[in-house]
């Protein structure tokens, strides 16, 4: 059980850290970001929280 949690955890976490490198990839430059950026960072954040 403990090892399925585990890979759960890291899959889940290895997907977030994709999120925040596909965000990284399309924001250029300083100031506000286009709303569905943002959208790309947000649920990376929301994924992570819920899971």
């Amino acid at each position: 059980m403990k090892s399925e949690i585990e890979n759960r955890f890291n899959g889940n976490l290895a997907r977030v850290e994709h999120l925040v490198a596909l965000f990284e990839t399309v924001t250029t430059g300083p100031g506000r970001r286009a709303v569905d950026t943002s959208n790309i960072l947000r649920s990376a954040v929301v994924f992570f929280m819920r899971h």
